[in-house]
Protein backbone atom coordinates (compact mmCIF):
# COMPACT_ATOMS: atom_id res chain seq x y z
CA UNK A 1 0.00 0.00 0.00
CA UNK A 2 1.82 3.47 -1.14
CA UNK A 3 1.45 6.61 1.40
CA UNK A 4 -1.13 7.81 -0.40
CA UNK A 5 -3.63 4.79 -0.48
CA UNK A 6 -2.63 4.80 3.50
CA UNK A 7 -3.68 8.34 4.16
CA UNK A 8 -6.63 7.82 2.17
CA UNK A 9 -7.95 4.70 4.48
CA UNK A 10 -6.68 6.33 7.50
CA UNK A 11 -9.24 9.27 6.72
CA UNK A 12 -11.50 6.68 5.97
CA UNK A 13 -11.00 4.93 9.29
CA UNK A 14 -11.81 8.23 10.70
CA UNK A 15 -14.74 8.94 9.31
CA UNK A 16 -16.12 5.56 9.89
CA UNK A 17 -15.40 6.53 14.04
CA UNK A 18 -17.15 9.98 13.86
CA UNK A 19 -20.17 8.56 12.13
CA UNK A 20 -20.38 5.92 14.92
CA UNK A 21 -20.15 8.72 17.47
CA UNK A 22 -23.02 10.90 16.24
CA UNK A 23 -25.50 8.27 14.91
CA UNK A 24 -27.14 7.94 18.60
CA UNK A 25 -27.88 11.59 18.51
CA UNK A 26 -29.12 11.29 14.97
CA UNK A 27 -31.45 8.30 15.85
CA UNK A 28 -32.62 9.99 18.85
CA UNK A 29 -33.57 13.71 17.39
CA UNK A 30 -33.60 13.13 13.73
CA UNK A 31 -31.17 15.83 12.34
CA UNK A 32 -33.10 18.71 10.75
CA UNK A 33 -32.47 21.46 13.55
CA UNK A 34 -28.58 19.99 13.18
CA UNK A 35 -25.77 22.41 13.57
CA UNK A 36 -22.84 21.79 13.02
CA UNK A 37 -21.69 22.75 16.42
CA UNK A 38 -23.82 20.43 18.12
CA UNK A 39 -22.54 17.81 15.34
CA UNK A 40 -18.95 18.35 16.46
CA UNK A 41 -19.88 18.11 20.31
CA UNK A 42 -21.70 14.71 19.53
CA UNK A 43 -18.03 13.91 17.27
CA UNK A 44 -15.73 14.80 20.50
CA UNK A 45 -13.98 16.92 18.10
CA UNK A 46 -13.26 20.46 17.92
CA UNK A 47 -15.40 22.28 14.60
CA UNK A 48 -11.75 23.23 13.19
CA UNK A 49 -10.92 19.54 13.13
CA UNK A 50 -14.77 18.28 12.16
CA UNK A 51 -14.37 20.59 8.88
CA UNK A 52 -11.29 18.31 8.01
CA UNK A 53 -13.58 15.79 7.40
CA UNK A 54 -16.90 17.09 6.67
CA UNK A 55 -17.51 20.29 4.71
CA UNK A 56 -21.32 20.70 5.88
CA UNK A 57 -24.21 18.91 7.21
CA UNK A 58 -25.08 17.31 3.68
CA UNK A 59 -21.74 15.62 4.03
CA UNK A 60 -22.35 14.10 7.36
CA UNK A 61 -25.53 12.59 6.68
CA UNK A 62 -24.83 11.06 3.39
CA UNK A 63 -21.72 9.42 5.22
CA UNK A 64 -24.42 8.44 7.87
CA UNK A 65 -26.84 6.91 5.13
CA UNK A 66 -23.62 5.38 3.97
CA UNK A 67 -22.61 3.42 6.96
CA UNK A 68 -26.46 2.13 7.07
CA UNK A 69 -26.47 0.96 3.65
CA UNK A 70 -22.80 -1.20 3.74
CA UNK A 71 -24.26 -2.71 6.87
CA UNK A 72 -27.31 -3.64 5.61
CA UNK A 73 -26.03 -5.22 2.69
CA UNK A 74 -23.66 -7.32 4.41
CA UNK A 75 -26.91 -8.73 6.81
CA UNK A 76 -27.60 -11.83 4.88
CA UNK A 77 -24.76 -12.77 2.23
CA UNK A 78 -23.79 -15.74 3.10
CA UNK A 79 -26.42 -17.75 4.88
CA UNK A 80 -25.97 -21.67 5.11
CA UNK A 81 -29.05 -23.49 5.61
CA UNK A 82 -28.41 -26.95 5.46
CA UNK A 83 -30.19 -28.65 8.42
CA UNK A 84 -33.28 -27.72 11.00
CA UNK A 85 -30.35 -26.46 13.62
CA UNK A 86 -29.26 -23.99 11.33
CA UNK A 87 -33.13 -22.68 10.68
CA UNK A 88 -33.15 -22.19 14.17
CA UNK A 89 -30.41 -20.12 14.46
CA UNK A 90 -30.89 -18.16 11.29
CA UNK A 91 -33.61 -17.17 12.99
CA UNK A 92 -31.57 -15.69 16.04
CA UNK A 93 -30.00 -13.88 13.29
CA UNK A 94 -32.95 -12.62 11.75
CA UNK A 95 -34.37 -10.99 14.85
CA UNK A 96 -30.79 -9.37 16.00
CA UNK A 97 -30.68 -7.47 12.61
CA UNK A 98 -34.45 -6.79 12.96
CA UNK A 99 -33.90 -5.40 16.68
CA UNK A 100 -31.07 -2.94 15.18
CA UNK A 101 -32.31 -2.05 12.04
CA UNK A 102 -35.74 -0.47 14.68
CA UNK A 103 -33.71 1.29 16.99
CA UNK A 104 -31.13 2.50 14.48
CA UNK A 105 -33.35 3.55 11.68
CA UNK A 106 -35.82 5.34 14.60
CA UNK A 107 -38.57 7.08 12.67
CA UNK A 108 -37.67 10.39 12.92
CA UNK A 109 -34.21 9.73 11.32
CA UNK A 110 -36.63 8.00 8.41
CA UNK A 111 -38.84 10.75 7.94
CA UNK A 112 -36.79 13.52 8.20
CA UNK A 113 -34.24 11.80 5.68
CA UNK A 114 -37.31 11.19 3.08
CA UNK A 115 -38.29 14.87 3.69
CA UNK A 116 -35.08 16.29 3.42
CA UNK A 117 -32.90 14.12 1.64
CA UNK A 118 -35.07 12.12 -0.61
CA UNK A 119 -32.19 10.64 -3.00
CA UNK A 120 -30.59 9.38 0.10
CA UNK A 121 -33.95 7.37 1.31
CA UNK A 122 -34.55 5.88 -1.95
CA UNK A 123 -31.22 4.71 -1.68
CA UNK A 124 -31.43 3.38 2.08
CA UNK A 125 -35.01 2.06 1.35
CA UNK A 126 -34.10 0.00 -1.70
CA UNK A 127 -30.94 -1.30 0.85
CA UNK A 128 -34.06 -2.11 3.00
CA UNK A 129 -35.84 -3.83 0.80
CA UNK A 130 -33.49 -5.72 -0.44
CA UNK A 131 -32.70 -7.34 3.04
CA UNK A 132 -36.49 -7.94 3.47
CA UNK A 133 -36.56 -9.44 0.36
CA UNK A 134 -33.65 -12.04 1.91
CA UNK A 135 -35.45 -12.53 4.94
CA UNK A 136 -39.20 -13.30 3.53
CA UNK A 137 -37.24 -16.04 1.26
CA UNK A 138 -35.60 -17.08 4.67
CA UNK A 139 -38.97 -17.31 6.11
CA UNK A 140 -40.72 -19.15 3.31
CA UNK A 141 -37.37 -21.70 2.91
CA UNK A 142 -38.24 -22.67 6.39
CA UNK A 143 -41.92 -23.20 5.89
CA UNK A 144 -40.76 -25.69 2.43
CA UNK A 145 -38.88 -27.15 5.08
CA UNK A 146 -41.12 -27.98 7.84
CA UNK A 147 -39.10 -26.11 10.51
CA UNK A 148 -41.26 -22.67 10.47
CA UNK A 149 -45.07 -22.78 10.74
CA UNK A 150 -47.27 -22.06 7.69
CA UNK A 151 -47.16 -18.25 8.24
CA UNK A 152 -47.38 -15.19 5.60
CA UNK A 153 -43.69 -14.23 5.82
CA UNK A 154 -44.98 -10.32 4.67
CA UNK A 155 -46.67 -10.31 7.60
CA UNK A 156 -44.07 -11.31 9.69
CA UNK A 157 -41.70 -8.95 8.45
CA UNK A 158 -43.95 -6.13 8.91
CA UNK A 159 -45.29 -7.64 12.82
CA UNK A 160 -41.17 -7.63 13.54
CA UNK A 161 -40.55 -4.10 12.74
CA UNK A 162 -43.26 -2.81 14.28
CA UNK A 163 -43.27 -4.44 17.51
CA UNK A 164 -39.64 -4.37 17.99
CA UNK A 165 -40.41 -0.44 17.56
CA UNK A 166 -42.79 0.06 20.15
CA UNK A 167 -40.75 -2.85 22.68
CA UNK A 168 -38.15 0.02 22.90
CA UNK A 169 -40.60 3.28 22.79
CA UNK A 170 -39.61 3.97 26.93
CA UNK A 171 -42.93 5.74 27.04
CA UNK A 172 -44.41 2.44 26.36
CA UNK A 173 -42.48 0.74 28.51
CA UNK A 174 -42.75 2.99 31.43
CA UNK A 175 -46.92 2.87 30.59
CA UNK A 176 -46.98 -1.24 31.17
CA UNK A 177 -44.65 -1.29 34.03
CA UNK A 178 -41.82 -3.45 31.47
CA UNK A 179 -38.26 -2.76 31.96
CA UNK A 180 -36.36 -3.20 28.45
CA UNK A 181 -34.47 -6.18 28.69
CA UNK A 182 -38.06 -7.91 30.07
CA UNK A 183 -39.61 -6.58 26.90
CA UNK A 184 -37.49 -7.49 24.44
CA UNK A 185 -36.44 -10.92 26.02
CA UNK A 186 -40.17 -11.65 25.76
CA UNK A 187 -40.60 -10.96 22.95
CA UNK A 188 -38.13 -12.94 21.21
CA UNK A 189 -39.58 -16.12 23.19
CA UNK A 190 -42.90 -15.26 21.58
CA UNK A 191 -41.50 -15.12 18.11
CA UNK A 192 -39.67 -18.24 18.54
CA UNK A 193 -42.64 -19.81 19.47
CA UNK A 194 -44.77 -18.37 16.81
CA UNK A 195 -42.32 -19.37 14.04
CA UNK A 196 -40.46 -22.23 15.03
CA UNK A 197 -42.29 -25.41 15.12
CA UNK A 198 -42.53 -27.00 18.36
CA UNK A 199 -40.95 -30.25 18.06
CA UNK A 200 -37.62 -27.88 16.75
CA UNK A 201 -37.92 -25.69 19.70
CA UNK A 202 -35.76 -26.55 21.82
CA UNK A 203 -32.75 -27.35 19.12
CA UNK A 204 -30.85 -24.35 20.18
CA UNK A 205 -31.17 -21.71 23.07
CA UNK A 206 -28.26 -19.56 22.20
CA UNK A 207 -26.76 -17.54 25.38
CA UNK A 208 -25.21 -15.51 22.82
CA UNK A 209 -28.64 -13.60 22.40
CA UNK A 210 -29.13 -13.24 25.42
CA UNK A 211 -25.63 -11.89 25.45
CA UNK A 212 -26.81 -9.26 22.42
CA UNK A 213 -30.18 -8.20 24.35
CA UNK A 214 -28.08 -7.34 26.98
CA UNK A 215 -25.39 -5.10 24.97
CA UNK A 216 -28.81 -3.75 23.20
CA UNK A 217 -30.22 -2.52 26.35
CA UNK A 218 -27.01 -1.19 27.52
CA UNK A 219 -26.96 1.26 24.23
CA UNK A 220 -29.95 2.50 24.24
CA UNK A 221 -30.07 2.85 27.76
CA UNK A 222 -27.46 5.54 27.12
CA UNK A 223 -29.54 7.55 24.85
Amino acid sequence: MDMNSQSLDKRNKTIQKLIIKIIPALQKNGFSSLKMDDAAKYMDISKATMYKYFASKDEIIEAVVGRYVAYISDMVKDWSLADHLSYVKSFDKVFQQSLLMAAYLSDIFLQELGSLYPHLYDRLSNEVELRNEQVREFFNRGMENDVFQRLNSVILLIQMDTMLRKMIDPKLLMLHHLSLKQALSDYYEVMRHQIIKSEFINLEYSSEMDLFLNQMVQKLSRQ
